[in-house]
């Protein structure tokens, strides 16, 4: 086997292209010319409530494991190596052409104007965000969990890991809509279908992001439609997705300015949602660190998300 073909060892379930857009290095619309091994991160751990490094970490060091999206054979040997790997790769190379459309828009004078979002660009941010929730590992170790305890003793950890692979992530051949491999994927993305869609933006730039990246706000699931879905794309920008009796809140498919109140309302929401971590291009103020330890307090409390 070539070089080329042998899986890579570091596969990163946040993709690097979207934490960059949190990064101090960041400049908006591609205008640095910095290497991507350059661009860090706060990397701030929730429980701990602590930072993981006093410094900026670089974003090629966090958010990955080795070998997590590789396909295992009866013989436990890896088939069609980076395969999933590769379609992430492209994926996130639209991710990163339309963030940066989606830039050229953001400013004062877009503020209100209706049509903000094309049907083209809201197809793609609802598809970036079910496989955004899908790919992540601990949504895999989950999903890896649950087999097995179904399992017979006797099936192997990789063979759990493939089926997994194979149904949540299911791009190895043409996706069809009636094939079983992709009801899980279905089942994330059908919510959101109707939903409406805004964009907030934060001209100061400190919205945070967390290692899970997109919250989901519901009081059951599975469900038809969301109550919200908050995505945080840049430190500047956030789309925000209602449903249900949520979509008076804010007008159809606008930009608006978020207020402060705004604000606090992603960074609960991202807080509650992460995993371990949550990312940001600012060292946190004192304020914000006595915020992040009430919100994450209600972590053991309350629990209304389920994906």
């Amino acid at each position: 086997m070539e070089e080329k073909d042998l899986p890579k060892k570091k596969q990163h379930y946040v993709p690097q292209v979207y934490l960059r857009g949190f990064s101090p290095e960041y400049e908006p619309m591609n205008k640095s010319d910095l290497p991507s091994e350059k661009y860090t991160i706060f990397s701030f751990d929730i429980e701990k409530r602590a930072y993981d490094s006093t410094e900026a970490v670089p974003i090629q060091s966090i958010c990955y494991k080795k070998k997590l999206y590789e396909i295992y054979g009866t013989d436990e040997q890896i088939i069609f190596p980076n395969c999933l790997e590769n379609y992430f790769c492209a994926l996130e190379k639209m991710y990163g052409s339309y963030r940066t459309e989606l830039e050229r828009k953001i400013h004062k004078e877009n503020i209100g104007v209706p049509n903000f979002l094309t049907t083209k660009e809201r197809v793609f941010w609802v598809t970036f965000i079910a496989i955004h929730l899908l790919r992540n590992a601990y949504a895999l170790s989950e999903a890896e969990a649950a087999i097995k305890d179904l399992a017979n003793a006797d099936v192997s950890d990789k063979e759990i890991k493939s089926v997994v692979r194979k149904f949540c992530l299911p791009f190895f051949q043409e996706i069809n809509e009636n094939s079983t491999d992709t009801k899980i994927l279905e089942g994330i993305l059908a919510p959101m279908y109707n939903m409406q869609f805004t964009v907030g933006v934060d001209f100061d730039n400190n919205l945070i992001t967390s290692d899970k990246g997109v919250s989901i706000i519901g009081k059951e699931f599975p469900t038809d439609e969301y109550d919200e879905v908050i995505f945080p794309i840049t430190s500047a920008i956030c789309l925000i997705m209602t449903g249900n009796e949520n979509k008076d809140v804010y007008q159809e498919n606008t930009l608006f300015q978020l207020t402060e109140s705004g604000k606090k309302h992603i960074a609960t929401n991202v807080i509650l949602d992460a995993y371990k971590r949550i990312y940001s291009n600012h060292r946190f103020s004192v304020q914000e660190k006595k915020f992040i330890k009430e919100v994450a307090a209600e972590r053991f409390i309350i629990d209304k998300r389920g994906i």
